[in-house]
């Protein structure tokens, strides 16, 4: 499928990258422990020293394709951390059944995936698939920025979808119109774009979500193909209902603290 994801610079601001993505499974007694990791250099560097590596060798011919007006990344390879933490007995982590808690960067940006998705660090975002490649059927990739502490609400979220689209050279078939849901703290909007894989030839979706908060703006994606959408709205709609900006935590082993 064409993984092709779209420009966070033409959203405003240059990219920021995505610190200390963890994914907790809030069932998890103290005993069992949580898969957490971290970038080099991050905030929360020295929880871990496992060098990994976000490329994956042999890889088709859609995976990550970049827009040919991207900027060429550095040819360093980022490095990653990754380490498993105990969680302890009183943790808050909380989501549904079968669902795990995706936190990027101390809890910048927080939503919920299905549990044993698999995540893999990229150059410019966290790549969370349903199954290790190439064996996948969807993606969900997730970036983020930080905005100036400025009053946003004139800049409408239509707008920020509408401009996130150029450049996606893809054959769409169709696109439904922009959805728009805010809450007190996070104004949401998506939208979804029907195309035809160009080697495959098969119909496949791309959603595109932006969240702005908490002076955060988060870029969600997700691509699947038509024969999975049944399956996977669910998936896209707990994203969705759950995912908050701002909301940091000092212990990943403890969660939000309440007091």
């Amino acid at each position: 499928m064409d993984y092709t994801l779209p420009r966070m610079d033409k959203c405003i601001l240059p990219l920021v990258r995505v610190h200390s993505p963890m994914a907790v499974n809030p069932s998890q007694t103290s005993e069992v422990r949580a898969k957490l990791i971290l970038t080099t250099g991050a905030s929360c560097a020295d929880f871990g020293s496992l060098s990994v590596r976000p490329k994956i060798p042999n890889a088709p011919h859609w995976y990550r394709p970049r827009d040919p007006l991207t900027p060429t990344p550095m040819k360093r390879k980022p490095r990653w951390q990754k380490q498993a933490l105990q969680l302890k007995a009183n943790h808050t982590w909380k989501a549904p059944a079968g669902y795990s808690v995706f936190v990027a960067d101390r809890g910048a940006v927080r939503l919920n995936i299905p549990e044993g998705w698999v995540i893999v660090p990229a150059e410019d975002c966290i790549e969370i698939y349903d199954q290790p490649q190439p064996k996948d059927d969807c993606r969900l990739a997730v970036s983020y920025l930080r905005l100036p502490p400025l009053d946003w609400s004139a800049l409408p979220m239509t707008e920020l979808i509408t401009t996130a689209l150029t450049g996606d050279h893809r054959p769409i078939l169709s696109r439904s119109d922009i959805h728009q849901s805010s809450r007190a703290d996070l104004e949401v909007a998506w939208v979804e774009m029907r195309f035809r894989d160009p080697q495959t030839q098969r119909e496949a979706y791309s959603r595109l979500a932006i969240a702005r908060g908490a002076n955060l703006q988060a870029l969600i994606t997700f691509d699947f193909w038509a024969d999975d959408q049944i399956r996977l709205n669910p998936v896209w709609e707990e994203v969705l209902r759950s995912v908050e900006l701002g909301r940091y935590v000092d212990d990943p082993t403890k969660g939000d603290v309440i007091h």
